[in-house]
């Protein structure tokens, strides 16, 4: 595995990490232990030692399964752990000591390596702030608890120049691929640059946008054959993100052997793409964004706000495989194969969900669209 030294934090980072929010679980959040910890092992062994994971993944799950399971099981310098604090559930800085320590406590370890405010953006940064939360951050800073401070970011890409200068943050985490490259998605680009300007260590998530680039629509699928027969779509994802100079580590969310597999060749002696490869990804963004979508990336935060308790994003990816392939099976399999009291279907409209969508979707507004196609099918 092919390891990046940054000098700033003393530290050599795996090119690849293992992001620990998508492993196979039963629908509540209860991971499937065997297969999870074949996984993280091998990953372990193959040189990827970053395990990256959040106080609300797998319905809060998360941390106690990889702390009682795995970090429990290994040496403390065999791995680094991170995780991050749900800033937008504090809503008075007491909460935040006993949380941390909870945190300590099911991820079995006497300090968080990489510890990052989760889902920032510039309102609820100030927020915390305000309430005394950079305070907070600076004192597990001071006291060992934390080796390292920074923050995931999901704001307005105009925006994060203050969020970054707000706080003496030591890394940061943004959502980068392909794409949400352009001005008209994520503007990702801006936001990389925001951060070469500081020269902040630099992590990468949603390389492959929660799947979506792995299962990309025929028209993408015929052109990408024509430099590659039979074309990896999630290689070439990794292997744009990988090309990125700044990026210290890209995290992904590896849910089966395959993945891991295919990863592990692409980071083991990285071969960062060729001009005429960079030329290819630009063609295909284009050609993406003339598809019809969802931007849900899978992520599963608007999840818990939901008093109807709607599967969500299991709708949008129904939704989005019919937009793209207009297959009214498609949705005749969402409809038997998910619980009818979680479909999108019971959605009220109430907006529960909408302020904490990574995406900033209107998300009763894009079920209803889904709903109107489910009605017309009878």
């Amino acid at each position: 595995m092919d390891k990046t030294f940054i000098p700033s934090l003393n530290v050599n980072l795996p090119k690849l990490g293992f992001g620990c929010m998508r492993l196979l679980d039963d629908g509540q959040g209860n991971i499937e232990s065997a297969p999870a910890l074949k996984l993280l092992h091998a990953a372990l062994e193959a040189g990827v030692d970053y395990f990256d994971t959040a106080y609300v993944y797998h319905s809060g799950k998360a941390e106690a399964f990889l702390g009682k399971e795995f970090f429990a099981t290994l040496p403390k310098d065999k791995f680094m752990v991170a995780t991050k604090l749900p800033v937008s559930r504090i809503k008075d800085i007491s909460a935040c000591e006993p949380l941390f320590r909870e945190q300590l406590s099911n991820l079995h370890v006497e300090f968080i390596d990489f510890y990052l405010a989760h889902s920032l953006n510039k309102k609820s940064w100030c927020r915390f702030r305000d309430l005394g939360g950079a305070d907070f951050l600076l004192r597990l800073k001071k006291e060992g608890r934390v080796r390292f401070m920074g923050f995931s970011y999901h704001g307005e890409p105009e925006e994060l120049a203050q969020v970054l200068d707000d706080f003496p943050w030591e890394f940061v985490q943004l959502q980068i691929n392909y794409y949400d490259w352009p001005p008209l998605t994520q503007n990702a680009q801006l936001q990389y640059e925001e951060v070469v300007k500081r020269n902040l260590p630099l992590l990468l998530m949603e390389p492959v946008r929660g799947g979506s680039l792995a299962k990309l629509p025929p028209a993408a699928i015929d052109f990408l054959s024509a430099y590659e027969p039979s074309p990896n779509q999630a290689r070439w994802a990794m292997r744009w993100a990988g090309s990125l100079p700044a990026v210290h580590m890209i995290l992904s969310g590896m849910n089966s052997e395959q993945q891991l597999n295919e990863n592990l060749a692409t980071f083991s002696g990285f071969k960062p793409l060729t001009e005429q490869e960079q030329q290819i990804m630009s063609q295909l963004t284009y050609l993406l964004h003339q598809q019809p979508h969802v931007n849900c990336t899978g992520c599963d935060y608007c999840k818990e706000a939901c008093p109807q308790r709607i599967l969500i994003s299991s709708a949008f990816e129904s939704y989005n495989d019919y937009l793209r392939l207009k297959d009214e099976r498609i949705l005749r399999n969402y409809r038997i194969f998910n619980p009818a009291d979680r479909q999108s279907t019971c959605c009220t409209s109430c907006g529960s969900c909408t302020p904490l969508c990574p995406q900033g979707l209107d998300i009763p507004q894009e079920l209803s669209g889904l709903n109107k196609i489910l009605a017309s099918l009878g």
